[in-house]
């Protein structure tokens, strides 16, 4: 059987068999490979009421050092990609992202996510929409970049792409299906036990001093882990924290 012949059964029996994140991300991996691509970067944007957008949690296989970058820069938050998925279905080639006339045109912060992937060799790649959810005040909106590896020619990976579509589609239709966001991005954040207590009790109206009594530790602790949860959470303020937590479904 060709990688282009699995059938949809036999795809809902490897995704159903996965149930956490990782497993179901170790079989994206393993599916995908079939059809040549090596990497991906999953991503999810908040986009408020007032349409302001804001990178969520991500997951990706890229390097290391280049998802650090990612994130040390909020780069997710100017996603040319993600953004695009915010607003259309249709699958994006990074072929339209790389042309020397598309990245001149882009403000800075979407030409600065497309330096960085470069620098890497990654430029061969398509980008799906997965979905888009109700979330307090605004929407959840989820994608997938695919890429292939580093010195693939964007044009090279466009004509293959024609000949896996059809099996790409029904792979990404078994992936949303199987994932819950929500869980994604408890990994993602990655807050301790401790950390979403006091994060908790901050959104339950407690000050500092009576969060201490509550839990029985030093105020001083209590600011330490409001402190690592706004790091983690990447928040500008503990209101900003409480309201990624709640979003997320962290406390």
């Amino acid at each position: 059987m060709t990688a282009t012949s699995v059938s949809h059964f036999d795809l809902a029996e490897r995704f159903s068999a996965a149930r956490t994140p990782d497993q179901i991300f170790a079989t994206l991996e393993q599916e995908l490979d079939q059809v040549g691509y090596g990497k991906y970067i999953y991503a999810q944007m908040y986009i408020s009421e007032s349409g302001q957008r804001s990178g969520y949690a991500n997951r990706s296989t890229t390097d290391p050092e280049m998802r650090a970058t990612y994130a040390r820069e909020r780069i997710f938050e100017a996603d040319p990609l993600i953004d695009h998925a915010a607003g259309d279905t249709r699958p994006k080639f990074w072929s339209e992202i790389f042309d020397p006339a598309a990245l001149k045109a882009m403000p800075r912060p979407y030409r600065r996510f497309s330096e960085v992937a470069d620098g890497y060799g990654l430029r061969a790649g398509v980008t799906f929409r997965l979905e888009e959810r109700p979330m307090g005040r605004g929407k959840l909106v989820t994608g997938v970049s695919l890429m292939q590896g580093p010195g693939v020619a964007p044009k090279g990976h466009d004509a293959q792409f024609l000949r896996f579509q059809p099996r790409l589609l029904t792979m990404l239709d078994h992936f949303r299906n199987s994932l819950d966001p929500s869980d994604v991005a408890r990994d993602y954040y990655d807050l301790s036990l401790r950390e979403r207590d006091v994060l908790g009790l901050t959104a339950d109206g407690m000050q500092v001093q009576q969060i201490a009594d509550n839990l029985g530790i030093a105020d001083r602790t209590v600011a330490h882990h409001l402190g690592q949860a706004r790091q983690k959470l990447f928040a500008r303020t503990t209101s900003h924290a409480i309201a990624i937590a709640l979003r997320a479904g962290l406390i």
